[in-house]
């Protein structure tokens, strides 16, 4: 799914004449704010974007990015424990 915001006369012809070869649907901007954050209000920039362009062309790219896109060690337990948590759960309340 897509979102267009028509700001203007001319962007609303342009959507006229291609209409018909997309499935449309018109909603309320407040709707729209409810639920796409970074319309309204700008993304936090990631913490690390300064390192990554400065090392983009002296490490391997893949190797850079799960670097710094690596999660924490307390995070990364705290998901796995939850996994964990939910398939015992399941598997307990399954065998009554």
């Amino acid at each position: 799914m897509s979102i267009i915001i028509i700001g203007s006369e001319k962007g609303k012809k342009f959507i006229d004449k291609i209409k018909s070869d997309m499935k449309l649907e018109e909603i309320k901007i407040s709707d729209l704010y409810k639920s796409q954050k970074g319309i309204k209000d700008s993304v936090a920039m990631n913490l690390n974007r300064t390192e990554f362009f400065e090392k983009l062309d002296k490490e391997k790219f893949d190797s850079l990015v799960n670097r710094l896109t690596l999660l924490p060690i307390h995070k990364r337990v705290r998901i796995i424990l939850g996994k964990t948590y939910k398939k015992i759960l399941f598997n307990i309340l399954r065998k009554d």
